[in-house]
């Protein structure tokens, strides 16, 4: 029998670190346009994070 809470758990770790990242993505980006952080910085982030 198969347990779902395994895939459950997959689900929610996935999630987070999707939503952790739409968060970066967008504080870098505000950050950016008030010139705090450097485009290197913003590159960085979406290297890390992906083009989200």
């Amino acid at each position: 029998m198969i347990d779902p809470r395994d895939y459950q758990n997959e689900y929610a770790s996935a999630k987070s670190a999707h939503d952790s990242a739409l968060k970066t993505k967008k504080r870098v980006t505000a950050l950016a346009k008030k010139k705090f952080v450097t485009q290197s910085q913003v590159d960085e982030a979406v290297k890390v994070h992906g083009d989200l």
